[in-house]
């Protein structure tokens, strides 16, 4: 768009059931607040939350499958961040550097939480991803050091 922000994606797939098309909502500070995932069977949607540093807090996913009239939503969780300068955050094209780049500093902490509903039942899973970051005299993070 006008603020060089990407506002959709396109995934070309053989497989016309898995996600083709994303497209992305922006709030007033410029940064991804909504992920829409277009799909011909479960849409989803992801909204990210930040936090007074301007470092990603938390992204909450949520998938609705009428077929199975199941729910899942996710919560991706970011903690423990330094003071460092993000080296990154210009990366955000490249889908193994994109949650990384969308803060300003950087997290050694994530979180993964599942939560799983249905009439009859729910259920709920966690795992983590812990870093010991490094860095170089001045304080920059040496990523190839993880």
């Amino acid at each position: 768009d006008s603020n060089n922000n990407i506002i959709q994606k396109i995934i070309e797939t053989s497989d016309p059931v898995k996600t083709d098309t994303l497209d992305f909502e922006y709030n007033l500070n410029g940064k991804i607040s909504k992920i829409l995932y277009k799909t011909l069977t479960i849409p989803k949607e992801s909204s990210f939350y930040y936090n007074n540093n301007e470092n990603l807090d938390s992204i909450v996913t949520v998938e609705y499958d009428e077929e199975l009239d199941r729910t899942i939503k996710t919560r991706e969780r970011f903690e423990n961040y330094d003071s460092a300068e993000n080296p990154i955050k210009e990366f955000l094209i490249f889908e193994e550097l994109f949650y990384r780049s969308l803060s300003k500093n950087n997290y050694s902490l994530y979180w993964f939480e599942v939560f799983t509903t249905t009439p009859s039942s729910s259920s709920f899973s966690s795992t983590y991803r812990e870093w010991n970051l490094k860095y170089d005299a001045d304080g920059n993070i040496l990523f190839d050091e993880l």
